[in-house]
């Protein structure tokens, strides 16, 4: 019967989707090959569990991800207006990724999944360089010694860390220091700094790759070096991680040319610090796919396109016919490169270059010439947020023409300053098209009733766009390979002359809720034959990840109120009910994983509301250090198991941010405010001090027994201290307080926390400062 009424429950009408799983990390970003790393990953809407999936080969990891303590640190207190931004609380999760010896080098894709659905795609990096962690703690920084080459890892967490990593050099070396946060979707916005031992600045080179800072330097003298690390507008949050690559030179920052044909030896150009020469030969014999990674000696490793067609160098410069690939670079501020090419007439040719999209700075601008160099085409970007210019022209006369590529800002050049230009025309450019899909994964929730006859499609549109070549103009007929049952799609066609169309999806009430790659294919008439081509995602995956997912039943209600002047420090129960849209079994909630507003030390308690329940009041502890004046936002999350009508159990939730659903609430000062004698305190070794506490208490809370006693972080040793019983009405204690023999670090405050002990809960709270003695 139990199993009746769920499933029954989920035959009405829709009341809510199903809040959708998110991830935000993984922490470490990356291995070294042939190690085992323990991982971290943030995810939303996990509810305990995950599917985990890792793409592509030399990749081992465990399929199902639990959940685990999450790492959090509060941090500093945050002011208006940024304390009235939103803000999202990802948990941690286990997983274990074994890289085989012979990984390839470069990044994977990973992934994760739960019964509510599939969740975007992030990147997994794997080097070849020895990788430590680092020693996450609250406070100021505490550098961390590392031997290099290495890989260090680490996050900027919480809000203003810095993070300080220190090496020794001799006199002489090159040092270099390749950041990455941006080049594997981190928000981090990165800022090094270079000190010696002395604490004196150190001048260094500096370059970007893909926004992350390259520096490097040659070390004045011997001794210890620090780099520092931190945000550029000191933010800072548990996905703001970062891979930082510390060796002495050689190191490859830029090479020349981006790629070669399939099977060819390249002799490739190489720029950095401290290379002992600028050449070395690429072999692509048995390069894989369009892209190969080559280890280049003791420099580093540089990425390669690989092609099917004629490839030329600025050197060995002559007129040539399609197709070819011209390797260039803009040398020098207002430099322009000049290539020629013979076309004939009514010839049409399609330029395609590459340079943002293979890491290069330059920002191309792209024309076409004729004989007496008059500009016939151009152009600068080729879509929005595509730097990289494409050109279509069709000749009218035969001839000579030369093809111009320059920097968009005649004050930019370099070395680095690198593309590849595709060139190739309707001769080999045969009628043709090519798929793209908006996204890479998609979730569909299912109906609980079956459609009607004339009902419309509802739901998340799937946009599909196709790229005609060869003057290929027809109608594209859609098909969706992999659906479950009687899924059904609609606007299945690309007209003929269009570019696009939007999928959509009618889910039936009876699918199986799970995940799963579906294949799209186009199939149209191009010439006297029909041909189909698979659709790529971003991330040139050739599938789409889609979560078939339930709506949920049940959804929470409140009454808008704004509770002025709520005191920090204490609990404030905010009563809903529960739609249970014939939900009978019991419900958890807790704080939503995202949230509209700061938290900013706002803590739950996790409540069960029993089974047919409907009504409910949770409890937002508030904490006694919170920013006068502010306006919280406290959103909450509802989880039910449902058994579906196959037997499978699932996890759902919900959760609202509708005004009237939020706790929204002005902070006021403390009920309890806590005093002492000092804001630091000396603190020597294998001793005993005491710190004199004063309690002011409100009325409300001068009539309750609190306890009084030392907080102190995690990571600070050799500290010891018992909490002390502060008598109604009284004001006065005295915490004593003893010491081991190496007691530290003393790298963060302290906290004397009065709290009461029975009745409404009311907490006050200071920090003060420990300091070891000078010696």
């Amino acid at each position: 019967m139990k199993r009746l009424a769920a499933v029954t429950a989920l035959a009405l009408a829709v009341c809510a989707h199903a809040e959708p799983p998110d991830i935000e990390y993984i922490y470490p970003a990356g291995a070294q090959r042939g190690t085992t790393v323990p991982v971290r990953i943030g995810g939303y809407y996990f509810h305990g569990q995950a599917n985990y999936e890792m793409l592509g080969s030399g990749v081992k990891f465990q399929p199902v991800i639990k959940s685990t303590k999450t790492i959090w640190f509060e941090g500093p207190l945050i002011y208006q207006p940024l304390s009235q931004q939103s803000e999202n609380y990802p948990k941690d999760h286990l997983n274990e990724i074994i890289v085989a010896k012979d990984a390839e080098i470069g990044q994977r894709l990973w992934r994760c999944w739960t019964s509510q659905g599939a969740t975007k795609t992030l990147k997994f990096i794997i080097g070849n360089l020895p990788e430590v962690m680092e020693d996450e703690i609250d406070g100021r920084p505490i550098p961390q010694s590392v031997t290099l080459p290495v890989t260090a890892n680490g996050r900027i967490f919480p809000r203003e860390d810095i993070d300080i990593w220190a090496f020794t050099a001799k006199a002489g070396e090159t040092i270099v220091i390749d950041a990455a946060a941006k080049r594997f979707g981190s928000p981090l916005n990165i800022v090094l700094s270079v000190r010696d031992a002395k604490g004196n600045p150190v001048a260094t080179n500096k370059t970007l790759r893909k926004g992350d800072p390259v520096h490097w330097f040659k070390a004045p003298s011997n001794g210890r070096y620090e780099v520092s690390i931190h945000d550029a507008k000191f933010w800072g949050l548990q996905n703001h991680i970062y891979r930082l690559t510390l060796k002495r030179g050689p190191h490859i920052l830029s090479h020349y040319p981006l790629g070669g044909r399939r099977g060819s030896t390249v002799q490739a150009e190489f720029h950095g610090p401290a290379l002992p020469s600028q050449r070395a030969n690429i072999a692509l014999k048995n390069a894989k796919g369009d892209i190969h990674f080559a280890a280049v000696n003791n420099w580093g490793t540089a990425k390669f396109v690989i092609s099917d067609y004629p490839e030329q160098l600025e050197e060995n410069k002559s007129t040539v016919t399609t197709p070819i690939i011209f390797n260039g670079r803009i040398k020098k501020p207002g430099e322009s490169d000049e290539w020629k090419i013979k076309l004939e007439e009514k010839q049409k040719i399609i330029l395609d270059l590459a340079a943002a999209q293979l890491g290069s700075p330059l920002d191309a601008v792209l024309s076409l010439h004729d004989a007496e160099d008059k500009q016939l085409a151009t152009n600068d970007d080729r879509a929005k947020n595509q730097a990289d210019p494409r050109l279509q022209f069709t000749a009218k006369a035969a001839g000579e023409y030369t093809i111009k590529v320059r920097d968009r800002f005649a004050s930019r050049g370099g070395p680095n300053f690198v593309y590849r230009l595709t060139t190739t025309t309707d001769v080999e450019t045969k009628a043709d098209f090519a798929l793209t899909l908006d996204r890479n994964f998609l979730n569909l929730t299912r109906l609980n009733e079956p459609p009607k006859a004339d009902s419309k499609p509802a739901g998340p549109k799937l946009k599909v766009s196709v790229s005609r070549t060869g003057g290929f103009k027809g109608e594209i007929t859609l098909k969706v390979g992999g659906l479950p049952p009687n899924v059904t799609v609609h606007h299945a066609t690309i007209a003929s002359n269009k570019n696009d169309t939007s999928l959509q999806f009618t889910v039936p009430p009876r699918t199986k809720i799970h995940a799963k790659r579906l294949t799209i294919t186009g199939t149209a008439k191009v010439g006297e034959k029909d041909t189909t081509r698979i659709a790529t995602a971003p991330e040139t995956l050739d599938h789409l990840f889609c979560g078939f997912v339930p709506a949920v039943p049940f959804k929470h209600k409140g009454v808008y109120r704004i509770i002025t002047g709520l005191p920090g420090g204490t609990t404030f129960h905010r009563k809903y009910t529960i739609d249970r849209g014939g939900f009978t079994g019991p419900i958890n909630v807790s704080l939503a994983d995202k949230q509209i507003r700061h938290l900013q030390g706002v803590i739950d308690h996790l409540v069960t509301v029993p089974k047919d329940a409907t009504d409910f009041a949770f409890p937002v502890k508030f904490p006694a250090r919170i920013e006068v004046g502010r306006t919280s936002r406290v959103c909450v999350m509802l989880v039910g198991e449902m058994t579906d009508y196959d037997g499978t159990k699932h996890k759902i939730s919900h959760t609202s941010r509708e005004r009237d659903n939020q706790l929204i609430s002005v902070a006021a000062e403390s009920l309890v405010a806590v005093q002492t004698s000092a804001d630091s305190f000396t603190v020597p070794p294998s001793s005993e001090f005491s710190i004199p506490v004063t309690v002011r208490r409100e009325p409300a809370a001068l009539k309750q027994p609190m306890t009084v006693g030392l907080i102190q972080p995690g990571h600070i040793g050799g500290i010891f201290s018992e909490p002390v019983e502060l008598a109604p009405g009284q004001t006065k204690v005295v915490i004593k307080v003893q010491t081991a023999d190496s007691p530290g670090p003393f790298n963060a405050a302290f906290r004397i926390r009065a709290s009461t002990t029975d009745g409404p809960r009311r907490i006050g709270e200071k920090l003060i400062e420990f300091v070891a003695p000078l010696k």
